[in-house]
């Protein structure tokens, strides 16, 4: 090719570089911008959203898997609640086809309390056991129970001095007990399980245990500490399994009128625990997780 032909061809690739073309639609701004400015609202909806907003996950204390029972000025007195369920309060007499049935008479009852945690740093711990009225349900409120937990007292524990005193391991203790246990003047006795969970066993007598065939043996009873600082346990419950329970000792006459001596395990129909501040009221103040906030209070509107 001559350089003559490759200049010209070069002159048309130029000519076409340099053509341009406008489009006559509408698409270029600002014919196809449109015209106005953007306006921002702000807009209430008091009518939809209320002070209160609920979220599913906590738990009413009758729900939970623990009890909790602490003593710390200023900031909460909680107490555990729990009712024993009933017993039968007639025997048959014999082994063979008579139906005759006798009533029982009980003598004595042994409480076991399951505490699944402590303050460890606590001084000077004392477990205080309370008679309750018969009737407490999941309603049942920290102010109804005020009277019994003044002038109901049932027994007392310090369960420092018990976990301080020297275990007992001999072959007669191991062979009622079947563990090794600590004990105190007052016959309480102390167990503590592989994991850590302590067993803590009161005798009593039938005026501490008030055994009523009018009410089928139901007995209710409630649990409060005090301690030097840091008063604080948590107590098994029925949901996990870990309720208190009770051993009725009872005698009834056989045929020939001899009495003979027996026991009856029941444990509680129902646990939880009550506790002062009480939950704040609705379309109030802020209350967040756990117990007592077994739903969410909010002070201020969502919007």
């Amino acid at each position: 090719m001559t350089l003559r032909r490759r200049l010209g061809r070069l002159a048309v690739l130029l000519a076409l570089a340099g053509c341009t073309e406008q489009v006559t639609a509408p698409g270029v701004c600002p014919d196809f911008c449109p015209g106005g400015q953007i306006t921002v609202v702000d807009t209430i909806f008091s009518d939809v959203i209320g002070r209160d907003s609920a979220f599913t996950g906590y738990l009413e204390a009758y729900q939970g898997e623990v009890l909790q029972v602490a003593a710390l000025p200023g900031i909460v007195d909680s107490r555990a609640i729990f009712q024993m369920n009933a017993v039968f309060t007639r025997v048959r007499n014999d082994t063979g086809s008579d139906t005759t049935t006798v009533a029982i008479t009980v003598d004595s009852a042994r409480l076991r309390l399951n505490i699944v945690h402590r303050d460890t740093n606590a001084t000077n711990l004392w477990i205080k056991l309370y008679r309750l009225p018969i009737g407490i349900d999941s309603t049942t409120t920290f102010a109804q129970l005020v009277p019994s937990f003044t002038d109901s007292i049932v027994d007392s524990v310090n369960l420092s001095a018990l976990l301080a005193s020297p275990e007992i391991y001999d072959s007669a203790t191991l062979a009622f007990w079947g563990d090794t246990i600590q004990t105190d003047s007052a016959g309480h006795v102390l167990q503590v399980t592989p994991d850590s969970t302590l067993l803590l066993i009161v005798d009593l007598d039938t005026t501490q245990a008030r055994f009523l065939a009018a009410d089928s043996g139901k007995v209710a009873y409630g649990v409060r500490v005090s301690a030097d600082s840091l008063a604080s346990i948590v107590l098994g419950s029925t949901e996990a399994f870990r309720s208190a329970a009770i051993v009725w000792f009872f005698n009834f006459p056989d045929t020939t009128g001899t009495p003979k001596d027996s026991t009856v395990s029941r444990g509680a129909i129902f646990d939880s625990f009550v506790f002062d501040p009480p939950t704040p009221p609705l379309d109030s103040n802020l209350a967040v997780g756990g117990a007592p906030a077994a739903r969410m209070c909010a002070s201020t509107y969502f919007a």
